[in-house]
């Protein structure tokens, strides 16, 4: 059984970060108001750097640049907002491969899937994975997905010259 040594919190509304190290044994305490202005920019650099990849982790290795650049503007779109624990823009559920894949299968909106989707238990969620029209759907979209960053892949490709091996 994992037992997470480092519990870390932060305190909005005071700016201090408290890592508290096996339940209580010691506490390391930091606040922003002990920081110079520029630390606290390059800790906010580094944050959103973090939260950005973050929001496009499933998406570097096969999605398109147009997916990557959806779900930036997603993400900065809620920063912008205010909201820092949401995953997606403007309050919009983000458009997973199941919405797509489903909207696929019935012929609806992903909106409609995404509001269906999120009065969805977990249980329910899991049975439509496993459905074989939705897992077909989902690897017709991989399968889209998947030529379309190869034909951006060959878009940027420059002229490598004889591959010498």
């Amino acid at each position: 059984m994992s037992t997470r040594r480092l519990k870390r919190t932060f305190d909005s509304e005071t700016g201090v970060f408290t890592f508290d190290i096996d339940k209580g044994a010691a506490v390391v305490t930091l606040s922003l108001a002990d920081l110079s202005q520029e630390m606290i920019n390059r800790l906010a650099g580094a944050g959103i750097n973090q939260t950005a990849g973050d929001s496009v982790a499933s998406l570097t290795k096969k999605g398109s640049a147009e997916a990557i650049a959806e779900a930036l503007t997603a993400r900065c779109e809620t920063l912008k907002s205010g909201d820092w624990a949401s995953r997606s823009g403007g309050g919009v559920p983000r458009t997973t491969l199941l919405a797509k894949a489903i909207a696929q299968v019935k012929g609806i909106s992903v909106e409609e899937v995404n509001t269906k989707l999120s009065e969805a238990s977990d249980d329910t969620k899991k049975a439509l994975r496993k459905n074989s029209q939705v897992v077909a759907a989902m690897a017709d979209i991989k399968a889209k997905e998947a030529a379309t960053a190869a034909k951006d892949a060959k878009k940027s490709a420059g002229d490598d010259g004889d591959l010498d091996f």
